[in-house]
């Protein structure tokens, strides 16, 4: 699956990072995407591992 993201070049992502999903009060590990394709301010990544469905407004952490 396809996830867009509101971070990008400028935020200092590149094309191949491991970005890890987070969600909820616990901030309990969702998932973890890769980035596919990028811009300046938004990018697209592919769903590498999810534990539960990730969904809008689900936060990104750490690029690797």
């Amino acid at each position: 699956d396809i996830v867009y993201i509101d971070k990008g070049e400028s935020d200092g992502i590149k094309v191949g990072d491991l970005i890890t999903i987070i969600q909820g009060k616990h901030r309990e590990e969702r998932g973890v995407i890769q980035i596919i394709n990028l811009r300046k301010s938004t990018a697209t990544a592919i769903i590498r591992k999810s534990s539960n469905e990730i969904t809008r407004g689900d936060e990104v952490r750490g690029f690797r």
